[in-house]
């Protein structure tokens, strides 16, 4: 109920780590308003962005999640996006962060700039 109508009791909570059930996951609050009696309205931020993992994070804490979005993936703000949208990546620094991370989920180092000879 209100045990994290409390913005600091929420935030502490988050940042010491939540048990889950895939282990121990932690999140750092950025927002924390009461919409109304029943309902806060939370942005947090986590490192860890598996499957669900946000929605494990808050029922382990007790809490619903009604609505989630996600609003940002690392250097890749998706404002503006609706569900089955894209737009190009045009920012260097966000490009190669982008590069990286798909060469690591991969295993791909992308192109290879060595040549072989026969």
């Amino acid at each position: 109920g209100d045990t994290y109508a409390d913005r600091d009791v929420l935030a502490g909570r988050l940042a010491a780590g939540v048990d889950t059930r895939v282990g121990c996951r932690s999140a750092r609050l950025v927002h924390h308003s009461r919409r109304d009696a029943d309902h806060l309205d939370l942005r947090l931020v986590v490192t860890d962005g598996k499957n669900r993992m946000v929605r494990r994070i808050l029922a382990a804490l007790g809490l619903f999640v009604l609505d989630l979005q996600r609003i940002r993936l690392g250097r890749l703000r998706l404002d503006g996006l609706d569900v089955g949208d894209f737009r190009a990546v045009t920012d260097p620094a966000a490009l190669a962060w982008a590069r990286d991370l798909l060469s690591k989920a991969t295993g791909d180092d992308g192109p290879s700039s060595s040549s072989s000879s026969s």
